[in-house]
């Protein structure tokens, strides 16, 4: 027999973790002295630690340990049980892995545009576009890029097709409940209609080399940009994909307003 220090001591399991395991019924031990309450375990209690330490490393949870050991878990059912988790994890892993490189092209596109904003977004005029094109209203700009997709299809317009410029635009000062998105070209398309991107006075307008990994991403730089130099869009927001691969953005802006200072009695 041993007590919970030595069998801590030889499987390097925790006592609070040990007794832990114990107040859940995943080990128990072989005596509890009279009086003094000290636990004492066989030497071959160690390999069921071991068992458990195991597959809590694999992220098996306190249930599930208990549910396995009470059936009576063999060495080939053990093999079964830990072959499922890897298949799990290696899934799981492939899952994170994806999405981990999502988020770091996303990082590395709004660096990028953050420094093209910065260094080449210019204030200018903006002139009215007279197209053809197809709408939509969705009621949150999460719901834009699958209306953005749609609209596209209607016009059987490719923005990597580059045959001829194809137009965005995001107008939500219409109705502050819906964004109207609307996909337009220059051509007469069938099922299109004739419409106007309205121009502005004064709009910030930048060019970008390529397609933002995210739109939404870089139109965020864009209003940061906006108010880093006291500025705030107003209008509706122009984006047209080029037909040498560039983008464009556009927006209508005026002067942000200064923050109210709090008033001092005097």
């Amino acid at each position: 027999m041993e007590s919970i220090g030595e069998l801590s001591q030889r499987t390097g399991v925790s006592r609070r973790m040990l007794r832990y395991w114990e107040a859940h019924g995943l080990l128990t031990p072989v005596e509890v002295v009279p009086g003094t309450r000290e636990r004492r375990y066989a030497p071959s209690q160690s390999g069921r630690v071991q068992l458990i330490a195991t597959l809590r490393t694999v992220g098996f949870g306190v249930r599930a340990i208990r549910d396995l050991l009470d059936r009576g878990l063999t060495d080939t059912e053990l093999e079964q049980v830990l072959r499922r988790r890897e298949l799990e994890l290696t899934e799981s892993i492939a899952r994170d892995s994806t999405a981990l490189a999502a988020i770091q092209a996303r990082l590395s596109a709004m660096e990028m545009e953050r420094r093209t904003m910065a260094g080449e977004l210019s204030l200018t005029g903006l002139p009215d576009l007279e197209l053809h094109g197809v709408s939509n209203a969705v009621r949150d700009e999460t719901e834009i890029p699958e209306a953005v997709a749609r609209l596209l299809q209607r016009l059987d317009a490719d923005v990597a097709d580059r045959s001829q410029d194809v137009h965005l635009c995001y107008d939500g000062t219409r109705d502050d409940t819906l964004i109207r998105v609307t996909a337009a070209v220059r051509e007469p398309v069938e099922g299109a209609r004739p419409v106007t991107f309205p121009g502005a006075e004064v709009a910030a307008v930048v060019r970008l080399g390529e397609r933002p990994v995210d739109t939404g991403d870089a139109w965020l730089v864009l209003d940061t940009e906006l108010r880093r130099q006291g500025l705030a869009a107003v209008g509706p927001y122009r984006q047209t994909f080029h037909t040498d691969g560039s983008v464009t953005l556009a927006v209508p802006v005026s002067s942000a307003p200064p923050c109210a200072d709090p008033e001092v009695d005097g």
